[in-house]
Order: structure tokens, then sequence, then C-alpha cells
């Protein structure tokens, strides 16, 4: 039996290859940087829909090759990756915020952080992202860098200045997606944005 594995998302996945009755079979898959592994979708031959696949979340995931499975002819497996909306979140936004920020603008949007951004509306994305655009504005103007340390060495990141022009433009930024969707921010007198802290 032959294992065929397609990747749907960033990442790698070992286990492909060729198999016979009492092989133990191990899928892998490796996420790159930011990605996580969702799922792997099994068929027992490559001519099965998507919808009539086997979906496990198991990683690795191991079988042992049995006549019952190569008797149904190769194996297509898929393997699933995808960004968190948390990623997805950061990956847009250029600044250090807590991780408060990011729980307060899923919460205000419902859905959770650890979702797949792709089943995420553009609309959530868009608003939460405009949120966390306000976030920094409300931040103070200088960022000092974080210090890390491991063994004898440390290293601090460099600290940001935001001017006062890029918070403007941040803030214009976040109103033209509320307004993209329809809703007013007015940031002056919008108090359900300070419950928001950064």
């Amino acid at each position: 039996m032959k294992v065929i594995i397609d990747i749907n998302g960033e990442g790698t996945a070992k286990g492909a290859g060729e198999y016979f009755i009492g092989d133990t079979l191990t899928l892998q898959a490796i996420p790159e940087e930011s990605v996580e592994f969702g799922y792997w979708l099994i068929a027992d031959n490559e001519t099965l829909k998507p919808e009539d696949r086997l979906k496990v979340s198991d990683n690795p995931y191991t079988i042992q090759v049995t006549p019952q499975i190569t008797a149904k002819g190769n194996m297509k497996v898929e393997a699933y990756f995808y960004m968190s909306m948390r990623e997805y979140l950061k990956a847009q936004i250029d600044y250090e915020l807590k991780n408060t920020s990011y729980i307060s603008v899923a919460q205000k949007w419902g859905f959770r952080l650890s979702d797949d951004s792709r089943e995420t509306s553009e609309m959530k994305k868009d608003l939460a992202y405009a949120d966390l655009l306000l976030i920094v504005c409300t931040a103070p103007s200088t960022i000092q860098g974080k210090t890390k340390k491991a063994g004898n060495w440390s290293i601090t990141d460099t600290s940001k200045t935001i001017s006062i022009n890029d918070k403007k433009r941040l803030e214009q930024r976040a109103k033209d997606l509320y307004a993209k969707w329809g809703l007013n921010l007015d940031v002056g007198t919008d108090v359900e944005i300070t419950r928001l802290r950064w």
C-alpha cells in the first residue's frame, strides 16, 4: 500500500511511502512557525470525496497496517495546518501587546483566539484588528524593549517610539476599518474601547 500525503496550509508531514501488512504507519505533522496543526483527513483510496474521509487530530498518528487496510488500495492523507486568530492578529500588529488585549477583542467580536483565521469572518478580523490599533494609540509613546535571558547572556529588544503622526495614522486606519463595515467609530466618545487595556 502506498501512502500519499498532501499539505493544506504551511507545514510539512512525515509518513509518506510504501507500507506492507504488519508495518507501523506513523503520520507526523510539523507546522511552520506561527502555524498550528489542525487535523489529518484520511481516505482509504484516492477517489473518496472529502466528506467521506476520516478526520483525526492526533499528532503523531500511528496505526498498524492490516490486510483490511491494504485491501482498500492506496491511502491518501491530507495534513491541515492553520494560523490561529491569536497569531493572525499578532502578525497584523507590529507592536507588543499584553495578552489581555487579544482576549478583550476576541470576547468583544465573538471568536476564540485558537480559532482558525481562515474560518473567521473578514468582518471580525478587521474589527478586532481595528480595536488593537486603537489600543496601540492609547499606549505610552515609548514602549521599552523586552529583555530575554538565557544562561550567562541577555538581549534587550530595541525600544519603540510611536509618534503623534503614527498614532493619528493608526487611529484613522481603525476608523476606516469600522466604516468599511458600516460602523461609526468616534474615538473621543466611544467608552467601550476604554475597557480594552493595553
